[in-house]
């Protein structure tokens, strides 16, 4: 498949692309780099004084919550905010990773221990009209997220353990029940998307490819090359892939950058986030 390299800025560690097709607005994070990274006509980084590990657009404008170490913070009119504190769910070492929003607008996201072995444990959350709520505890690497097109599932990435799990979901409670392996990746599954067939498309970290699943049984359907190994996590901007990758290895020509890729895949349009 085609591909064309769309920022070249070698993020240290890129992560959660998201795209605003009202505002043909690209938007990710370079987690170690402390920034939020915005293109459409043009090109900008917001930086924070932490680690910012996900920024999910606020009903489809420029704005955003912004996950970081010890708060959520909100990016609104060009301005830094302090929002929400995360003190109170953080174990020593701990920071946000993945997030996403759902259908109504809540905000799902995980926690991770960031210190090479990821104990004590990762877990996800749900932070729903000022309240965060833990869905699940006893996470190695708590990382990709995805939701069905009719709402009933819920897919998630344990990236230690190399599993991709589907839960029964409930969209008016938000609550997630019957968790089962759906598949294991041969490799690290990272990032995580959805088509509008309902097929996933899961990033492979130091594996060069995303992977196309079968979101009812699992199967390996199609497999998308690119051309730097350490990819992190991707986004649908209608027929095109948007890609982020680490820069971790010096040796790699392409290292942090971020990529679009031309698909025969129609993608669905992610959630935003909705500001209460």
């Amino acid at each position: 498949m085609d591909y064309k390299i769309i920022n070249k800025n070698k993020n240290i560690l890129g992560e959660g692309p998201y795209y605003v097709e009202e505002l043909n607005q690209i938007s990710w994070v370079d987690i170690v780099g402390k920034k939020l990274c915005i293109l459409d006509s043009s090109y900008k980084e917001i930086v924070f004084n932490e680690k910012v590990s996900a920024a999910i657009p606020i009903d489809k404008t420029s704005n955003f919550i912004v996950l970081g170490e010890t708060k959520m913070f909100l990016y609104k009119d060009s301005k830094i905010i302090d929002y929400i504190s995360l003190e109170s769910i953080m174990k020593s070492g701990q920071r946000c990773n993945d997030a996403k929003a759902d259908a109504l607008g809540r905000l799902w996201f995980t926690v991770i221990t960031d210190n090479g072995n990821y104990l004590p444990g990762g877990a996800l959350y749900l932070f729903d009209n000022g309240k965060i709520i833990l869905k699940q505890d006893n996470v190695k690497l708590a990382n990709g997220m995805a939701f069905s097109k009719d709402n009933k599932h819920f897919y998630f990435v344990d990236s230690i353990l190399k599993e991709v799990y589907v839960y029964d979901f409930d969209l008016e409670s938000g609550n997630i029940s019957n968790r089962k392996v759906l598949f294991k990746v041969d490799g690290t599954p990272d990032g995580m998307s959805i088509d509008s067939n309902d097929n996933l498309f899961v990033a492979v970290w130091g594996g060069a490819r995303i992977e196309v699943r079968d979101s009812q049984n699992g199967g390996l359907l199609d497999t998308i090359n690119l051309p730097t190994k350490l990819i992190t996590s991707l986004t649908f901007k209608k027929n095109d892939i948007i890609v982020t990758s680490a820069s971790l290895d010096e040796k790699d020509p392409y290292r942090g950058d971020v990529f679009l890729i031309e698909t025969k895949y129609l993608g669905r349009k992610e959630y935003f986030f909705k500001l209460k």
